[in-house]
């Protein structure tokens, strides 16, 4: 069950009662209405009218429980019932409809109780303004009796008001003095755990404090160590994209290069052996055709030549700018690690790194040496 606080202050019922939850207020109406049940076992007429009368105000409270109870099973809103509960207790007790059990004019009541359960029941009529006692008159001697008392004890000529009185004040001080004893115990027990807490307080602040510190400090660290790499990273970006943009270039120009060849190769087999068949097959043989086949020839292996060089110098650059490439990409992942590279290291791969890049083509890959080249250089001999 939902712990639902109502508290009625002093001036309604003459004490401040509080309810910490639903279920102690409902053992309180209980109780409250067991302590009129004797009412209900005496065999007058007016008796049943006063225990009807007591019945039905509980009854009114007890239906207001029960909405909320009701309520909070179906989660919703019971600020109503609440209020209707504060209102019942506002126009019970301040109008003297009922009587607290603990109240001076209840203990008079079962005062008379013991003596005699009639004049006792005939009192409490009086109390609570039962219209049956006014209206069908004193029914017997023992009621006229208790009608002079009640009418004593209002003009205050009645010795049960002082012992009633005492006897409440007395019950009141028992109960102060019990949750003053337990406020005691629980003010003792706050301070016990107030300095337990306050202990564990300042030891895990300072432990937090510590950690604080040194997390602090690590991380300092390392976003510093962050902040390096990233600007060595930065000024490798571009490295890293410039032979990664150049292994493509080469792979992509090795590859027109050998389609190149191939055509090239295929195309000249086929021009060479015709002009072998057309130079070479008719008698007697010219010394101007068999030039011009030789001269041809030459040209032929030596384009066959330049083009496999080409290609060749390309897959040797494409491999180059690989090897770069993956260098500098292996040398950004190693920054992160303190411990992964020395400064030598970073030397060495530095220096591989940007070592110049040679083109690949021979200085003999160029055009045959004419006539004139040839003659002069017979004769400078």
């Amino acid at each position: 069950m939902a712990d639902v606080k109502i508290t009625i202050p002093k001036e309604v019922t003459g004490k401040t009662i509080q309810f910490g939850s639903i279920s102690e207020l409902q053992n309180w109406i209980q109780q409250e209405q067991q302590a009129y049940h004797w009412v209900s076992e005496l065999r007058r007429n007016f008796s049943s009218h006063i225990w009807n009368h007591v019945t039905a105000q509980f009854q009114a409270v007890q239906q207001q429980v029960n909405a909320i109870n009701q309520n909070i099973s179906r989660t919703q809103p019971f600020d109503g019932h609440i209020d209707a509960i504060h209102s019942w207790f506002e126009s019970i007790y301040p109008k003297k409809k009922l009587f607290l059990s603990t109240s001076a004019e209840f203990k008079a009541v079962l005062d008379l109780k013991v003596s005699d359960p009639i004049k006792a029941a005939t009192f409490l009529g009086h109390l609570i303004k039962l219209p049956h006692l006014y209206q069908n008159g004193i029914e017997t001697i023992e009621m006229l009796e208790a009608s002079n008392e009640y009418f004593q004890y209002a003009n205050g000529l009645s010795k049960k008001d002082l012992s009633a009185e005492r006897q409440a004040l007395e019950e009141l001080k028992k109960e102060w003095d019990i949750h003053f004893t337990t406020y005691r115990d629980q003010e003792d027990n706050l301070k016990t755990e107030f300095e337990t807490t306050k202990t564990n307080f300042d030891k895990y602040f300072q432990d937090t404090q510590k950690n604080v510190a040194d997390h602090l400090k690590k991380h300092t660290e390392d976003l510093e160590e962050l902040k390096k790499t990233y600007d060595q990273y930065m000024a490798l970006k571009a490295p890293v994209e410039y032979w990664k943009n150049k292994r493509q270039k080469h792979r992509d120009n090795a590859s027109l290069l050998k389609k190149w060849s191939i055509g090239t190769g295929a195309t000249g087999a086929i021009l060479f052996t015709l002009s072998a068949l057309y130079f070479l097959s008719t008698e007697p043989v010219s010394y101007f055709k068999v030039a011009i086949f030789l001269f041809l020839g030459t040209l032929f292996f030596w384009a066959m030549r330049v083009l496999v060089k080409l290609m060749l110098s390309n897959v040797h650059l494409e491999g180059d700018a690989h090897e770069r490439e993956v260098m500098c990409q292996t040398y950004l992942a190693l920054l992160r690690d303190k411990t992964g590279l020395e400064e030598n290291d970073k030397k060495l791969i530095l220096t591989t790194l940007f070592r110049p890049s040679s083109s690949g083509i021979m200085g003999e890959d160029g055009i045959p040496p004419g006539f004139y080249d040839v003659m002069t250089k017979i004769a400078s001999k």
